[in-house]
Order: C-alpha cells, then structure tokens, then sequence
C-alpha cells in the first residue's frame, strides 16, 4: 500500500467520476464556511442561479482566534511566496494543543503564506468539535464516520514535496 497524505486520502475519497485529462468530479459532504472565502462564493452561487445542495450538510464558523502575530511568525518563516503551488499540512504537539477554533484560524491564514489551503490531521479534538457542531443540526454521528474521519490522518511513512520544520518555542 502507498503511504498517503491526508489530501490525498480526502481527495480520493471524494472522488465521484473521473472527466479525463486529469480531471476529476468530487463530491463534498460536509461543508465549514468562513469569513474569507464564503461571501464571494455564495455571490457565484447567486449569480449563475444555483442553489446549495444540501444546506444541512453545510456549518459556519467564526475565524482568526489565534493570536495573529503567531501566524504571522509561522507565516514569515514558511515565506511569503513559499506555499505556491502547494496544501500545508500542520503537524506536531504545538498543532495538537490548539483549539478547533485555533486550527481552523491556522488553516483559513495559509493563503497568506500563497498555499491554496492549510490542513491537518483529525485527532480527539477534531472529532469532539464535529459531534458537538453536526448535534446543532441534528445530525446523528456513528461511530463508522468517526473512524472514516480518523482514517484521514497522514500516513507516517507518507511523502511531502517540501518540510519546513518550526520550533514552536521560538514563535
């Protein structure tokens, strides 16, 4: 078995048809929404006259309850320009300590190191945040999508384009 990320593990998982040419239809169901990129979407969404799928399947969040100067640090050392191209994936007990709310703040702020998105593995934390969040709605969780969830996590012997290793003592 090739080791796997966890974007690979998503991406495969969701993926509905392939289109050929390397192109791929995916299917999303469970969706967090957050300040940044929420309002111009649903303006798309309006303005091609589609409606959401499946609205009960879709969360929002509140965003940037990290301290930012610490993103902004973790941000000048991962550089600017450096994420191009790329999904970061935050790891380490540093990553694990952080609230829900933390590690979404993280992932939502990778943009601006230019990465197309943050990520990180689920864990306890992940698993408590989307039980108490999906109950709002009603949404029953089993235990066969706790461990789909968990199943996600990062292979260890999985490979990385790039590692930019951080001390998180020194931020």
């Amino acid at each position: 078995m090739n080791p796997k990320t966890i974007f690979q593990k998503i991406w495969q998982s969701h993926i509905v048809d392939s289109l050929g040419a390397s192109e791929v239809l995916i299917y999303i169901d469970l969706h967090f929404l957050h300040e940044i990129n929420t309002p111009p979407a649903f303006d798309g969404l309006k303005e091609k006259g589609v409606k959401v799928h499946r609205p009960d399947r879709t969360l929002s969040t509140e965003d940037h309850n990290i301290p930012t100067t610490s993103i902004i640090d973790i941000i000048r050392k991962i550089g600017t320009g450096r994420g191009q191209g790329y999904i970061i994936e935050y790891k380490g007990s540093a990553i694990s300590a952080l609230s829900m709310e933390q590690r979404m703040t993280l992932g939502n702020m990778t943009v601006e190191a230019g990465a197309s998105a943050g990520i990180l593995s689920p864990d306890d934390t992940t698993i408590s945040y989307l039980q108490e969040a999906l109950a709002k709605r009603q949404i029953e969780v089993s235990q066969e999508m706790i461990q789909e969830w968990l199943s996600y996590a990062t292979d260890q012997e999985a490979k990385f384009d790039k590692y930019v290793q951080i001390n998180a003592e020194k931020i």
